[in-house]
């Protein structure tokens, strides 16, 4: 609110620094929640992997890494149980031709020299490879992997994954 004719602000009862900071909370305050809302290691708790996987699993370690001149962000997120490791990570990509580009790439590839079987309903575009979920989404590429160990190496964990995949999506919208 400033007066036209001297473009001093208009009285709000509030000193021009009490504004500020006023305006300043605010910024941060809606900063973390969008924050918050698209953190990979928040759309999903160790709570839905346990129930998804029958083990408990701890907390997320998370390691990011900012955009470069030729890629976006990428953050990798891993939980652990006794027996299992579980990683989502989420690649970001510059722009939308960059993404499509090498998303078709390996999608082809994996589909038709790994074994992939397409997942219809998990983002824009999914497919299934053992222990491996990968997914597409806008600029973005989602990779739900899983390492087992011991006896739960013999295991089918494909139901279990597709599932904590499909429930990640959910959140994210």
């Amino acid at each position: 609110m400033f007066l036209s004719s001297n473009l001093k602000p208009a009285h709000t009862g509030l000193p021009p620094t009490g504004l500020m900071s006023v305006t300043a909370i605010l910024l941060l305050t809606l900063a973390a929640y969008a924050y918050a809302a698209t953190d990979t290691c928040a759309m999903v708790a160790p709570e839905d992997f346990s129930k998804a996987f029958g083990e408990a699993f701890g907390p997320p370690a998370r390691v990011a890494t900012p955009a470069g001149p030729l890629a976006g962000p990428m953050v990798v997120c891993t939980y652990k149980s006794k027996t299992l490791k579980l990683t989502i990570a989420s690649y970001e990509y510059l722009t939308a031709a960059k993404s499509a580009s090498n998303w078709n790439i390996r999608r082809t590839r994996d589909l038709a020299t790994r074994h992939a079987v397409d997942l219809p309903g998990v983002g824009e575009s999914a497919y299934y490879m053992r222990f491996t979920v990968q997914s597409h989404q806008g600029i973005h590429d989602y990779n739900f992997s899983l390492v087992p160990s011991g006896a739960s190496a013999n295991k089918d964990w494909k139901d279990p994954l597709v599932s904590i995949a499909k429930l990640f999506y959910s959140r994210l919208r």
